[in-house]
């Protein structure tokens, strides 16, 4: 099953807007994560991009990492730090 990105959800009414620490910033963050570990890294990598701006902390860490480890995986070697 293809997941819609989470951009195309921006837009519904009643929807909180992703700030950090927000609700829907760890339910973005979680989404992006069952993605990563679903082997789907073009998307995860989408997801952790659109978070990485408003990720503090320990969040901010996991984001960069999981974006080096999708660019690992996906033979993106030279975009790795």
């Amino acid at each position: 099953m293809r997941l819609p990105p989470a951009s195309s959800f921006n837009h519904l009414p009643g929807l909180e807007p992703i700030t950090a620490g927000s609700e829907r910033f760890k339910l973005e963050l979680g989404r992006a994560a069952r993605l990563f570990g679903a082997k789907q890294y073009v998307p995860a990598r989408a997801a952790f991009e659109m978070l990485a701006p408003m990720a503090a902390g320990d969040d901010r860490e996991l984001v960069r990492l999981r974006l080096a480890e999708c660019d690992y995986f996906q033979k993106r070697t030279r975009n790795a730090p």
